[in-house]
């Protein structure tokens, strides 16, 4: 049975209802200048480091036993960290010459794709191309080339040719991916995805107001979009991950607006819930059986959430980051605080 783990500090951010349970640790091991998740994992950047905690089953703390920790051990790798990301088993990330590494299981080539090693204990050069973003999911990963194009490697579905030119959409700002589809924004504002049932064989174009400056970000089985302060949200919603105020099952091929929501600066997308940042206030919605959406007590949590609900004053928050059953937050003064499942080490 998965533990539900609420961190109360009252010197930093400030629950309305924690749980009597509620575990309060050293301020300083709360200290990050990122927060990055998976389902099973958790890495936080420091300076020139990055500490990461959680599952150990394919190696993705660089540690040689199988057992995972609920201490931070220190990754491998002593470069500046730009971005980092996360599939089920692996992890990339972006060094500061802008050359991405990856390590964890490899058995399907999603770590480097000319190794026979099934386990990558240390950070390795997955590509020899300079990048300037990477995203990982499932079994494979993708990263966009400087020169524009999009490669991927690893066990990649259908829909993902190995190497595609995405030059006829212009430059390309930001992409992320799940097991079931691959969206990018272009730096004009246009939203684009390919998915292996609507579009296997040609990105698409969302139908949203452009934005230079919006964020596309996916879950499991849902995406959600951020264009001129408004969020975006399509795919699946028996979860009630749309936002829309039902928790219809079927699955949503048109991008709807989430109401209910404040001018918006921030979204990101866990497995099944997405949360947000507006003035440095955390709003919430989706799937909440783990408290992932809604840090309360059991007793007046609902199960899921299909309208945004705005959190318990944290204080002002710089940023967000979500895993599969878990969100943190991170404030201006570069302490965080994670509420969620304990599958990934929280």
């Amino acid at each position: 049975m998965k533990k539900i783990v609420l961190i109360c500090l009252a010197q930093l951010f400030v629950i309305a209802a924690c749980d009597k349970k509620a575990t309060v640790i050293d301020p300083e091991d709360l200290k990050a200048q990122a927060i990055y998740q998976s389902q099973w994992n958790t890495c936080r950047v420091l300076d020139n480091s990055a500490e990461c905690w959680g599952d150990n089953v394919y190696g993705q703390l660089g540690l040689r036993y199988p057992q995972g920790s609920n201490r931070r051990i220190k990754l491998p790798f002593t470069q500046p960290i730009l971005q980092m990301d996360f599939g089920y088993f692996h992890g990339c990330l972006i060094s500061l010459s802008s050359q991405v590494y990856c390590w964890g299981r490899n058995i399907e080539g999603q770590v480097n794709p000319t190794s026979i090693e099934k386990v990558i204990l240390e950070p390795q050069l997955a590509l020899k191309e300079k990048v300037f973003q990477v995203a990982t999911t499932g079994y494979y990963s993708c990263a966009i080339l400087k020169s524009g194009a999009l490669k991927c490697w690893g066990q990649l579905p259908d829909f993902l040719a190995k190497e595609e030119s995405l030059e006829k959409f212009g430059d390309i700002a930001e992409i992320d991916s799940s097991s079931q589809q691959l969206c990018f924004k272009n730096k004009l504002g246009e939203f684009y995805c390919k998915d292996s049932k609507q579009s296997p064989e040609a990105f698409r174009k969302i139908d949203i107001p452009l934005d230079s400056n919006g964020i596309i970000t996916l879950g499991e089985t849902h995406a959600c979009a951020l264009s001129l302060g408004n969020v975006y949200c399509w795919g699946q919603n028996d979860f009630g991950q749309l936002g829309n105020g039902s928790f219809y099952s079927s699955v949503s091929t048109e991008a709807s607006q989430v109401k209910n929501l404040p001018h918006m600066e921030l979204i990101i997308a866990g497995g099944l819930h997405t949360c947000g940042l507006a003035m440095g206030e955390v709003y919430c919605w989706g799937a909440n059986s783990l408290s992932q959406s809604n840090p309360l007590d059991k007793a007046s949590r609902p199960e899921n959430l299909s309208i945004p609900v705005k959190i318990a004053d944290f204080g002002q928050i710089r940023t967000l980051s979500a895993g599969y059953s878990s969100t943190c937050a991170l404030n201006f003064k570069g302490y965080y605080s994670c509420w969620g499942t304990s599958t990934n080490g929280l």
